[in-house]
């Protein structure tokens, strides 16, 4: 396939689901190679935000997330990496900030008790979706930045939003 033609066909599949994630139209973005190139930032991915600071309906992904994500939609659900479980939370966690939240904790906390619909929504089962958002839980929200945890982000606390797909949840 052109890879001008296959990049097109991932970023929309990806929009598709960030969509319906935020519940209207947004768009998700790959950085190019040459991107890569000149990019200066340690962030996974990012939504630019207007003047007024309110989120826009579009998020650039790096290369790196972009690149386990199409690994991942090629069939890695079975025993997806790290990398791959991290990219998926990437896409999860920048749909939030599009849905309006622009507070990293809150956000973070949303996208994790998400990522098992974002994880089916990409084509894993039932079962490798919970595995996915299992994972991401137990194993990489501990080790975040202090700015993306928060304590409220538990069965019962604050920040739960008593959704049947957190990992909390069996």
């Amino acid at each position: 396939m052109i890879p001008g033609v296959q990049r097109h066909l991932e970023e929309s599949r990806l929009s598709r689901a960030a969509s319906a994630l935020v519940g209207h139209r947004v768009g998700v973005h790959c950085q190019t190679t040459a991107g890569a190139l000149v990019d200066v930032g340690n962030e996974l991915g990012y939504v630019p935000y207007d003047s007024d600071g309110v989120p826009l309906p579009r998020t650039t992904l790096k290369r790196d997330p972009c690149k386990e994500l199409r690994r991942y939609l090629k069939g890695g659900r079975d025993h997806p990496s790290r990398d791959e479980v991290v990219a998926v939370h990437v896409l999860t966690h920048e749909s939030m900030h599009m849905r309006g939240d622009t507070s990293e904790a809150s956000a973070e906390c949303k996208a994790v008790q998400r990522d098992r619909t974002t994880a089916t929504l990409l084509g894993a089962t039932p079962k490798q979706a919970y595995l996915l958002a299992v994972t991401y839980w137990l194993t990489v929200y501990p080790d975040m930045p202090t700015d993306y945890v928060s304590a409220e982000c538990r069965p019962g606390g604050a920040l739960d939003q008593h959704l049947t797909s957190a990992p909390w949840n069996r």
